[in-house]
């Protein structure tokens, strides 16, 4: 008699997931290495070996976030700002009573802050199109230019006797290699004639110890991440005839030019003027004010052909946008002095508030946690209110 699986009422058969199973399957989407050095993402506060009730996703671990998670029954909250950024030596109520409060309730703190806003393409590609424009680049690349880690690829080769070809493919597939983007089950190979000379205390596969052998072999090559190689070699070996399986590693060289904050984009049309822009702004992140200063403010007519935009603080980046021939570059906050500064260059400034520019991340984690992440987890969203305008 065959015992039934229960099935949960999200329909996996598992009926957990485990807080560094989630922390895995969004750091897949947007791995923590990719972060800025003075950057502090991951599992902030918490047990990664908790089994998750449901997830709340909010901006910062603030009273909102933590409400929400109370009245959910919610043990993770998935945040964009870290509640903790440098080292500390002390935790305490008034010094720091939300993380006291998510710690003393056992709710698991992830963020994801940087790492979240230099992957972040696609969402900058959406963004983009809700405001009627054309998706060229990044507005500013990543401090540091070289590879992280889990973006490193290696170039596996391997020679095997045709007959076995389709078993060792399917062996380093199923162990991580051949992801290409959105493809899987990439390789490519090629014939050719492979010759090889056992010692008496040889077995081989094909012809006898002590005679040199010339057989057909095909070579297979495939793309592998550094953090799958090992087991990828170690399974093309299990499934591979031969007692010594001859095989290659080269690293690939990879462009980090995707990773990058915000973006520049282009009218789709030459009829944009100001007005119309800025009201499509509004409506995209569900403002009915906003702060605008430069050539914009003074006349609503103005025609708008190029746009940048950075969610959260955009002082550091004012003076990219002005070398950029930007008409508006649209941001959460910026100080005084680089108003002034955008100002003078004749560029046009429009700031929407630190929390309202990054609304998107809510429904990004939404998403991922209720329709991408396998366990489909029960997630919550709480939109905070820090910056009001009467």
């Amino acid at each position: 008699m065959k015992r039934k699986v229960k099935k949960n009422k999200l329909g996996s058969k598992k009926s957990f997931f485990l807080v560094s199973e989630l922390l895995h399957e969004l750091g897949k989407k947007y791995p923590l290495d990719t972060a800025e050095s003075w950057d502090n993402v991951g599992l902030i506060v918490g047990d990664p070996k908790t089994k998750i009730t449901s997830v709340v996703v909010a901006i910062n671990l603030g009273p909102e976030a933590l409400a929400k998670a109370v009245e959910t029954k919610s043990n993770t909250i998935v945040c964009h700002h870290p509640p903790i950024f440098k080292a500390i030596t002390k935790i305490t109520q008034n010094k720091m009573p939300y993380l006291m409060e998510a710690i003393r309730r056992k709710i698991s703190v992830i963020a994801l802050h940087t790492n979240y806003d230099l992957g972040s393409k696609t969402v900058n590609e959406l963004i983009s199109e809700k405001l009627g424009l054309s998706y060229q680049s990044s507005l500013v690349g990543r401090e540091g230019q070289s590879v992280v880690e889990s973006m490193k690829l290696f170039k596996f080769v391997t020679y095997v006797p045709p007959k076995s070809l389709e078993k060792v493919k399917e062996a380093v597939f199923r162990a991580g290699a051949g992801h290409i983007g959105n493809y899987s089950h990439c390789s490519f190979a090629s014939e050719g004639l492979g010759s090889f000379l056992g010692d008496g205390g040889t077995n081989p596969a094909i012809g006898k110890p002590g005679v040199l052998e010339k057989t057909p072999e095909i070579k297979l090559e495939t793309v592998v991440p550094a953090a799958r190689v090992d087991s990828v070699v170690n399974a093309a070996k299990q499934a591979h005839p031969y007692e010594e399986m001859a095989y290659d590693l080269f690293e690939l060289k990879q462009s980090i030019a995707h990773l990058g904050y915000g973006f520049v984009a282009n009218a789709k049309t030459k009829g944009l003027n100001f007005h119309n822009f800025i009201e499509g702004v509004k409506r995209t992140f569900q403002l009915k004010k906003v702060l605008v200063s430069g050539p914009g403010a003074e006349n609503s007519k103005i025609p708008i052909r190029r746009v940048g935009f950075s969610p959260g603080s955009g002082s550091s980046f004012v003076s990219a946008a002005c070398a950029k021939n930007l008409d508006v570059y649209v941001c959460g906050e910026v100080g005084y002095h680089h108003i002034l500064e955008a100002r003078q260059k004749g560029l046009t400034l429009v700031v929407l508030g630190h929390s309202y520019s990054e609304h998107f991340f809510l429904e990004e984690m939404k998403r991922l946690c209720s329709q991408k992440i396998k366990a489909r987890l029960v997630t919550h969203s709480v939109y905070e209110k820090i910056e009001v305008v009467f």
